[in-house]
């Protein structure tokens, strides 16, 4: 699932340098760890954000970051280079935004769904989430702002700079994926914590016809986490929202966008430092027209899914 190492030398004085290198996650997600497998720390289930992030922004690369104390408040930067991650936007174009907890690894693939007429001759039935198609280096950057107050402000940039005509015989194509995340942390209360994130950006796929390229997604999402802590407890609700916009010249704008939200409600419970219990109300409602074509269902549909983990750390 994820293979680095990182650099970390002690700090002296105001400024302080890391850096890592391998397999892994960059630091996107407020909802996860950054041990145990990135595991979440507050639901079973993370954000649609985060959910995508796990199954299509794993990169072999690597970072260096800078921390410095300005006055009363502590910056850091971090500048990243990276490869393999050339897929990067297939399931959000060809299925929009999703919510669950299943993660990239370095030799699997998803599954797709139904193509339409054109991209069905063209696109593999499944995305690698691990590729090279075009050699070209991608990048990302982060700048965090801890002021003296208990607020962490965050934003990241990514770059994957995919070659949209890039492909492979076997139908695994090259995507110019894009996007900008913003990232919030309070401490409102002791024990009381709130989370936001909010994600814009764009992936386009194939070539051009008259002037516009097969596949060109324009998403979004954003959402609010609050968390409680309760004893050797916590209790948190979630609110999000999320869309995707399709403009290519080869889909379906009115079929292949997609309009939603959810809501989240979890239980958390550590029995002991390496026993921990969730349990978890997931409820989400979502507008994508494909439905309608490829499985005759309405293309509203709501889900409600309540379900309990037990975490176990060896």
């Amino acid at each position: 699932m994820e293979a680095f190492l990182t650099f970390l030398p002690e700090r002296s004085g105001n400024v302080s340098f890391s850096a890592k290198a391998g397999l892994y996650w960059p630091e996107i997600s407020l909802e996860h760890a950054t041990g145990g497998a990135w595991s979440t720390v507050h639901t079973i289930t993370p954000s649609a954000i985060n959910s995508w992030v796990g199954e299509e922004v794993k990169v072999v690369g690597a970072e260096v970051s800078m921390m410095a104390t300005v006055g009363k408040s502590d910056i850091s930067a971090t500048a990243g280079l990276f490869g393999l991650n050339d897929t990067s936007g297939t399931l959000l174009s060809f299925r929009g935004w999703a919510l669950h907890d299943i993660k990239a690894t370095a030799f699997g693939h998803f599954e797709l769904p139904p193509l339409n007429d054109f991209i069905v001759h063209l696109q593999e039935d499944r995305t690698r989430s691990l590729i090279e198609l075009d050699n070209r280096v991608g990048f990302y950057g982060r700048l965090e702002w801890r002021p003296p107050v208990p607020v962490t402000l965050n934003a990241f940039y990514y770059d994957n700079r995919g070659n949209p005509e890039a492909f492979k015989p076997t139908g695994q194509w090259g995507w110019r994926t894009r996007f900008v995340n913003l990232g919030l942390t309070a401490e409102l209360a002791p024990g009381l914590r709130l989370l936001a994130q909010a994600m814009e950006g764009t992936t386009q796929m194939g070539f051009k016809t008259n002037g516009v390229v097969w596949v060109d997604t324009r998403y979004r999402s954003a959402y609010a986490l609050l968390a409680k802590e309760i004893g050797e407890g916590e209790i948190s609700g979630r609110i999000e929202a999320f869309d995707t916009s399709e403009h290519g010249s080869e889909m379906s704008h009115d079929d292949e966008s997609q309009q939603g939200w959810a809501l989240t409600a979890a239980g958390r419970w550590t029995f002991n430092p390496r026993l921990t219990g969730f349990i978890e109300l997931l409820h989400v409602r979502s507008t994508r027209g494909t439905r309608r074509v490829y499985f005759d269902l309405p293309p509203t549909e709501s889900q409600t899914v309540v379900q309990a983990s037990l975490r176990v750390r060896l």
